[in-house]
């Protein structure tokens, strides 16, 4: 349900939704690269929780049942879903180094550069102005620390 969910919100991005493992068993993953916001995903993804965590006695609570209506069903049925969270991690793609490289060049020239294996940034710092221009505080900053912090707030399902 969360898959399909993921999907109609943002039809062109590909999500990948597995179960976690080791002590982290109970949990879903979601995992994808450029698209909505983390926050956007989490927002969603919350509703697909079996249980939240409680840091004031140190335990997770059950969710309530959801009402949720099927295709071709004319009442709702009752739905717990039992996973115990959803997890989600964000990766920078293609088109997100070439967004943030945009910025940070334009905000610095010539301080960002990807690597040969495409797998990150060259080792380079935006000085202070050029952080404080890109609210990427405090300077001096590693480029790669500002690229992270650039993608966090940039909604690619959006134009521009």
């Amino acid at each position: 349900m969360l898959r399909r969910a993921l999907r109609a919100a943002w039809p062109t991005v590909r999500f990948t939704v597995r179960m976690d493992r080791g002590s982290a068993y109970g949990w879903l993953h979601v995992s994808w690269e450029d698209g909505p916001t983390t926050s956007q995903v989490d927002l969603l993804a919350k509703a697909y929780e079996g249980s939240r965590f409680n840091g004031q006695d140190d335990t997770y609570h059950r969710t309530p049942n959801m009402l949720v209506y099927f295709a071709g069903e004319q009442l709702p049925q009752e739905v717990w879903y039992a996973c115990c969270g959803v997890n989600t991690s964000r990766r920078i793609g293609a088109e997100g180094y070439a967004r943030v490289l945009a910025m940070m060049n334009a905000a610095q020239p010539g301080v960002a550069r990807l690597r040969a294996d495409g797998r990150g940034l060259v080792t380079a710092y935006l000085d202070d102005q050029a952080a404080a221009d890109l609210d990427v505080l405090p300077g001096p900053v590693d480029v790669e620390c500002a690229a992270w912090r650039l993608h966090h707030r940039i909604d690619f399902t959006e134009a521009g």
